[in-house]
C-alpha cells in the first residue's frame, strides 16, 4: 500500500514537471520527499530491459602514464552483458590486441566466457570466475550515471533505498546556455564513502552530475528514446575524472553511446557455436577444458542461449 502511495504522489509530481511550470533559467523545484525519488528511480529503470549500442571508450591515468581507447559493440539484459571489440585494445596510441574478442559476462555468478583469436600466444577461448576477473566498471554505459560502482554495480534507486537518501538542497546545473535544477542528494557507498548526486527529475531523475569521495567527479548526459510508448533514457556522453590537490586532472574517462536501441531481442547474441570438443581454458583450475563441459556450466547459470 505505501508503495502505490509514493507511486500515486510520484506521478503528480512529475505531471507538475511535465507541465513546463519547472522549466526555463528561472527554474525551481517544489520540496520533495526521497522516497518519492526513489519511486521516480525505479520507474526509469522499469522501462529499460535490455539494450544493444555501440560504445567508444577512452581513459587517461597520468600516474600510470597510459592512455587507453576501444570502440565496441556493447548489450545487456537484467543480468548479462555482451561486449565485441571493434578495434582492439589502443594504448598510448598503439594497437596491442583483442580485435573481435566477444566477451559474455553474467553479472549474478560474475562468471566471463571470452572467445577470440589467437594471436601472439593468447588463448583463444577462456572462462574466468569470480571477484578477480569482473567486467570492467569503466566499460559498461550504464556506469556512469545510471549505476554506482561496486561489484557487480546496482542500480541507484537500490542504493538510495538500501543507504539512504538526503536532500541537500536545490541546485541549478549548467548544460551550455542553460541552467537545470536539480536535487542535491547525498548517499554513502562502501567504495566511495559519501556520494552526491544531483538528480533531474525532467529525465526520471537520473543525475546529470555525481560526486564520489573527496576527488572523483562526474558529468552526464542523456538521451531520450521511445520504446512502446514510453521514453526511455540512456546515456549520450559520460565524462568522469579525479583532480590532485592542486587541481590537476590525474585520471579521465570518457564513455560515448551511439546507435543506442533500447528493449530490442539481444538473445542471439549470447549464442554460442563452437565444436564440443574445442579447448576451452579454465583460468580457475588452470586447464584446458571440451566446450561440451564449459557449454553445459554456462547454459545452467543462463549466460549463454540454448
Amino acid at each position: 500500500m505505501e508503495d502505490k502511495r509514493l507511486w500515486m504522489v510520484y506521478l503528480f509530481v512529475l505531471m507538475i514537471f511535465l507541465s513546463g511550470e519547472h522549466k526555463g533559467g528561472e527554474a525551481t523545484l517544489p520540496p520533495i520527499d526521497p522516497q518519492v525519488i526513489i519511486a521516480g528511480l525505479k520507474h526509469t529503470e522499469s522501462l529499460l530491459q535490455t539494450g544493444k549500442c555501440r560504445i567508444h571508450y577512452q581513459g587517461y591515468s597520468k600516474l600510470a602514464s597510459l592512455k587507453e581507447e576501444h570502440e565496441d559493440i556493447f548489450a545487456f539484459d537484467s543480468y548479462r552483458i555482451y561486449r565485441l571489440s571493434l578495434s582492439g585494445l589502443i594504448l598510448n596510441g598503439k594497437y596491442v590486441g583483442g580485435k573481435d574478442v566477444r566477451e559474455l559476462y553474467d553479472s549474478k555468478t560474475q562468471t566471463k566466457f571470452a572467445i577470440g583469436k589467437k594471436v601472439r600466444g593468447e588463448i583463444p577461448v577462456r572462462i574466468d570466475r569470480g571477484i578477480n576477473s569482473p567486467f570492467n566498471h569503466s566499460w559498461d554505459p550504464r556506469n556512469y550515471g545510471m549505476r554506482i560502482s561496486d561489484i557487480p554495480s546496482i542500480p541507484l534507486s537500490e542504493l538510495l533505498q538500501k543507504n539512504g537518501a538526503k536532500i541537500i538542497r536545490v541546485e541549478r546545473i549548467r548544460r551550455g546556455r542553460r541552467e537545470i535544477p536539480c536535487y542535491l542528494v547525498e548517499t554513502r557507498e562502501k567504495v566511495w564513502g559519501k556520494v552526491r548526486l544531483w538528480l533531474d527529475p525532467n529525465r526520471g531523475f537520473l543525475p546529470f552530475k555525481i560526486q564520489m569521495g573527496d576527488s572523483w567527479i562526474m558529468n552526464i548526459t542523456y538521451k531520450p528514446y521511445k520504446a512502446e510508448g514510453q521514453v526511455v533514457w540512456f546515456l549520450k556522453k559520460g565524462i568522469w575524472w579525479s583532480e590532485d590537490k592542486n587541481g590537476e586532472v590525474v585520471e579521465r574517462r570518457v564513455m560515448e553511446v551511439k546507435e543506442f536501441q533500447p528493449n530490442v531481442d539481444i538473445s542471439d547474441l549470447f549464442r554460442v557455436d563452437l565444436p564440443p570438443d574445442t579447448p576451452v581454458w579454465d583460468s580457475n583450475l588452470s586447464k584446458y577444458r571440451p566446450f561440451k563441459e564449459i557449454a553445459q556450466e554456462l547454459k545452467e547459470i543462463g549466460l549463454i542461449t540454448e
